[in-house]
């Protein structure tokens, strides 16, 4: 079971975590899998884009197999975008949880 969360902290600080394994089949076959760390990777991707603009103050991260946590604060000119950017990734998270209950849950 892979499972997600997202925390949307005081001061602009969001916390990110995936953790675990789909075992929906074996791997290099897990389509589960697959879905949720090509969302996982460019949610990475956004989150690092808006630091090269300068709209993060604080960014660690870890990525590795079964484990990925983003760990960053915006600015406050970027709360809205980043937002929405978390809100619309999150909206792919849920329905890959949707339609793989057995495999993924956002917590």
């Amino acid at each position: 079971m892979i499972e997600i969360s997202l925390d949307k902290c005081e001061g602009g600080r969001f916390v990110f975590s995936a953790c675990g394994h789909a075992a929906y089949c074996e791997g290099g076959d897990d389509i589960v899998c697959a879905a949720v760390s090509t969302l996982v990777f460019t949610l990475y991707r956004a989150v690092c884009a808006l630091d090269t603009r300068g709209d993060i103050s604080r960014f660690y991260h870890t990525l590795s197999k079964g484990e990925a946590l983003l760990d960053f604060t915006v600015k406050e000119r970027a709360l809205d975008a980043a937002g929405q950017i978390l809100d619309s990734y999150m909206e792919g998270f849920v329905t890959v949880a949707d339609k793989f209950p057995e495999n993924v849950s956002v917590i």
